[in-house]
């Protein structure tokens, strides 16, 4: 598990990464050079990516607006 604070506009903000978020961020990639390689299956990933980018941001405290 890694830690990193990371600070903007004086708000800190946390953001941890386990196993399960590197994981995820490892399938965003994967989603992502699919559809880059096939544009006509982005409509089909976008849910997927979409999905994935929320469960990402979750490791984030404070939660982003």
């Amino acid at each position: 598990m890694i830690t990193k604070e990371i600070q903007l506009n004086g708000i800190t903000f946390r953001l941890t990464l386990t196993d399960h978020i590197i994981s995820q961020v490892n399938n965003l990639k994967s989603l992502y050079n699919t559809a880059y390689e096939d544009p006509e299956s982005f409509d089909q990933l976008s849910t997927e990516i979409s999905n994935v980018i929320h469960e990402i941001s979750t490791a984030i405290e404070p939660k982003v607006n």
